[in-house]
């Protein structure tokens, strides 16, 4: 098995590390009344596009199965800068629950 790529629950089996259903929780809560900032507002517009399953999903491959973020909407009738989206929002979300720094 490949070591994983993030901090999470499901890929790494640590309880300590956030969950991809947290990661989620946090991501949809932002998009639905997160305020105005860019990020909250396209992940608005997605959420409403795509549906929260979908955005589960794609949360999913690629937090516990390292998908690249366009190919991570792969059959889910999703626009693949859509995933580009979900996927870096979710990971800045997951680096701020675990205290990663990307400076």
């Amino acid at each position: 098995m490949s070591t994983p790529y993030y901090d999470v629950r499901e890929a790494t089996g640590n309880p300590d590390h956030p969950s991809v259903g947290a990661v989620c929780e946090r991501l949809l809560a932002d998009a639905r009344d997160g305020g105005e900032t860019h990020a909250n507002v396209v992940m608005a517009d997605i959420l409403e596009q795509y549906g929260a399953e979908c955005v589960r999903t794609v949360v999913r491959r690629v937090l516990v199965e390292n998908a690249a973020f366009r190919s991570a909407t792969h059959g889910l009738e999703m626009d693949a800068t859509a995933g580009a989206w979900i996927g870096a929002v979710a990971v800045d979300i997951l680096h701020d629950m675990t205290g990663v720094s990307e400076t």
